[in-house]
């Protein structure tokens, strides 16, 4: 009987296993266990995650192997490629996340790459440009109110403390402060989960539609 024809319920799946023998594109290389594949695979992003530290290395010969444009561009694609269902999982989160009624254009580009970042997985960048967005807003409503020495002059806490209840609910001062909190906590390092960036990116756009 001739062997079955294998499935994939998802092309990300189907092009990752096409893939696979592509260890030194073009070449195919069939037969390589996985614990090598996994060998290979992780010696190529620990050198990938080296580079971004812009720190010297001792051996620049592994250095030279995996930085080749080609063997960049194979390590990336099969990342990207494993990457595809955490995507759609996270753009599905985001099914139920409008941004009509934001008015302010420049706060709904930075609430659509701070969404951008949720979907790739990004999640400190996801509390930093959500807090970000909402900042913008809240320093032209306060400058509306009080003069704009006063919305550029002040940090957000202060603009908070001093102003929140003039031009936010009491619910949206407290949304506001915790995504000024949580997103302070992911730019000192400290780390900020899915759900919490989600939450983050979700309480900023309700702040920022209450300030129309």
């Amino acid at each position: 009987m001739p062997a079955q024809k294998q499935e994939f319920p998802r092309l990300s799946e189907y092009l990752l296993k096409k893939a696979e023998p592509f260890e030194f594109y073009p070449k195919k290389i069939y037969g390589l266990s996985p614990e090598f594949r996994k060998v290979f695979t992780d010696l190529a992003r620990e050198l990938v995650d080296w580079r971004k530290t812009f720190q010297p290395r001792g051996d620049e010969r592994q250095l030279q192997f995996f930085g080749q444009p080609v063997m960049l561009d194979q390590f990336y694609s099969k990342e990207l490629l494993a990457a595809v269902p955490g995507f759609v999982e996270r753009t599905q989160h985001l099914q139920a996340l409008t941004f009509a009624g934001v008015a302010d254009q420049e706060a709904v580009e930075y609430l659509r790459e701070s969404a951008t970042c949720y979907i790739h997985g990004l999640f400190q960048a996801t509390a930093a440009l959500a807090r970000s967005a909402m900042e913008l807003r809240l320093r032209k409503r306060v400058g509306a109110l009080a003069g704009s020495r006063v919305g550029s002059g002040l940090d957000l806490n202060e603009l908070l403390q001093r102003y929140g209840e003039r031009v936010l609910s009491r619910q949206g001062v407290k949304l506001a402060t915790m995504v000024r909190v949580t997103a302070n906590q992911a730019l000192h390092e400290q780390a900020v989960t899915a759900s919490k960036a989600l939450e983050v990116l979700e309480g900023a756009r309700i702040v920022i539609l209450e300030m129309r």
